[in-house]
């Protein structure tokens, strides 16, 4: 990670620019399923996810993620595709 708050910059460790924007970060682990999109995420835990007000960084184990877009639209979500 780089921190830009200096002109010049510097190269950080994950732990340390996690530890110093975790007032705006919030870590989130999930399955490599859910990941995948082969389980989606229930209305609830998306709403829940949203009153954080913060970035959601999605892990699974130990390794940061992305996120399949189909895991982020609820199953009981009617889609008019």
């Amino acid at each position: 990670m780089v921190d830009g708050s200096s002109i010049s910059g510097k190269v950080v460790s994950t732990k340390e620019f996690l530890s110093s924007n975790n007032s705006w970060l919030h870590l989130h682990k999930i399955s490599d399923k859910q990941a995948r999109g082969a389980i989606r995420f229930t209305q609830e835990e998306l709403d829940r996810l949203k009153q954080y007000n913060k970035v959601v960084l999605a892990m699974v184990g130990n390794a940061f993620t992305s996120v399949a877009p189909i895991a982020l639209i609820p199953e009981d979500t009617e889609t008019n595709n």
